[in-house]
């Protein structure tokens, strides 16, 4: 604990500025506080000195360090867990398996419908049901389209989020609608797909 600073005469010292009415004491700080001040400023010498003679590494070395180590993991980590690839032949075998575009049309509904519509019909996203496709119509196509995404059109990559059955459960369902021509359909984008 301070002490405080006394006159002559024993009395405290009070400093002679004055706000509203009220005066302040003249206190010390206390010694241990100077002490971690000084420590403090000695120290942020020697951090300086250190980092300009690469004895300390800086925020930028340490950045590009964690970076090489990140990158090495994550490198590690997709040789070890290969992208599943899907033929075309299976996906045709997967979409004309029974009951495949029933579990589609659940999964469509709740994680497709708010942007191609109920029935595949496009509302912000693009009509499923015509011919007509951006990223192309074939089975394959679809599959990469729900898996991966297409940022530049504003759909998320549901593969991440989806169990790889659920994909191709989806694709089945979109197959499923081709042609069907609901009421208030989008009109057709992209390039017609002739494929089955």
């Amino acid at each position: 604990m301070s002490e405080q600073r006394h006159n002559v005469s024993g009395e405290d010292v009070l400093k002679p500025h004055e706000y509203d009415g009220i005066q302040e004491y003249d206190n010390p700080l206390p010694g241990w506080w100077k002490w971690s001040f000084y420590v403090t400023i000695v120290w942020s010498g020697v951090y300086v000195v250190a980092i300009g003679l690469g004895f300390i590494n800086d925020y930028t070395m340490d950045l590009q360090t964690e970076s090489v180590r990140v990158d090495t993991l994550v490198r590690e980590w997709e040789a070890a867990h290969p992208k599943p690839t899907i033929t075309e032949e299976e996906l045709a075998a997967a979409v004309a398996a029974p009951g495949a575009s029933e579990q589609g049309g659940a999964i469509f509904a709740s994680k497709c419908a708010s942007c191609h519509g109920d029935k595949g019909q496009g509302l912000i996203g693009p009509n499923l049901t015509d011919k007509f496709w951006i990223h192309g119509g074939s089975l394959k196509s679809i599959h990469t389209v729900i898996a991966e995404g297409a940022p530049d059109k504003g759909m998320p990559a549901w593969g991440p989020l989806m169990k790889p059955d659920e994909v191709i459960a989806a694709v089945s369902w979109i197959r499923s609608v081709q042609g069907t021509e609901p009421a208030g359909a989008k009109a057709p984008q992209g390039e017609p797909y002739e494929g089955n």
